[in-house]
């Protein structure tokens, strides 16, 4: 069946570890806001936590993370805090409930979000997982798509990171670079006319916890030249102009290479 507008929710979830290393290292922090589809947020206070770790598994921790979160001041906020993992996932858990009351509708978004999910897929936070959809909205793809083949101006006024490596901070800056993107790319940051309620799939899809993409559909070459050919593109570089992001220029730059073109990041 054809897709339809989704109204789902984003979760939107940045995590701080210990590591990368998912044999051993560690959720220190996370912090989660949710938003409607149109990216507003729907609480502004959020859900936000500190895990309590150890010493010993503090002084454990690679020489980057233990000067990064020894400066914003979190390794000792790890110190001091009495919360377990157990009591987080569960109280994140009923959080996300609280604005996604669907089972497998709402979906995990961030910057470079698969990094965060593969920690929250290991327990005790695997049943948050679970709860949530098993595609996500990765906005550092959209930048990476960006990059390749948008306007170099677009480009050039996306926002900046402030680079605090804080969950807090750090979430909120995905949701800012998000509602760039929003703006820049599809439609302007409008809302659409509602579309017919499509026929409900009655085959719920359940993706697995590690990320499976079982039920994505597949999508026929002749289908994505269909809507290039009918002007889709050009109608995104002209209303960017409009808005005055310069797209032509970079409308230029694409004519001049034959639709092709190496952006620096």
């Amino acid at each position: 069946m054809p897709e339809s507008r989704s109204k789902h929710p984003l979760v939107w979830i940045d995590c701080e570890m210990t590591g990368l290393d998912l044999s051993r290292d560690t959720v220190m922090s996370l912090c989660c806001f949710i938003t409607d589809a149109q990216l507003n947020i729907l609480d502004d206070q959020g859900y936000e936590a500190v895990i309590h770790h150890s010493k010993e598994q503090l002084d454990a921790m690679g020489e980057w993370c233990t000067n990064q979160h020894g400066k914003t001041g979190l390794t000792a906020q790890c110190l001091e805090s009495e919360k377990t993992a157990e009591t987080v996932a569960t109280e994140l858990l009923e959080y996300i409930q609280k604005y996604c009351p669907e089972r497998k509708k709402a979906l995990l978004a961030g910057n470079t979000v698969h990094a965060d999910r593969a920690f929250l897929v290991q327990q005790p936070y695997t049943p948050v997982m679970k709860w949530l959809h098993h595609r996500i909205l990765d906005v550092s793809a959209i930048k990476e798509a960006a990059k390749r083949w948008a306007p170099v101006e677009v480009i050039k006024k996306s926002p900046g990171k402030a680079g605090k490596h804080e969950a807090r901070a750090d979430i909120l800056e995905s949701i800012a670079e998000a509602r760039y993107y929003q703006k820049a790319f599809f439609q302007n940051g409008t809302v659409p006319k509602e579309e017919p309620e499509a026929e409900a799939d009655t085959a719920e899809v359940d993706g697995d916890a590690h990320g499976s993409i079982i039920g994505d559909k597949d999508v026929k070459p002749r289908e994505i030249t269909q809507e290039v050919g009918a002007g889709k593109s050009q109608t995104t570089v002209q209303s960017l102009e409009a808005e005055g992001f310069g797209a032509t220029s970079g409308q230029q730059d694409l004519d001049r290479n034959g639709g092709n073109r190496d952006l620096a990041s």
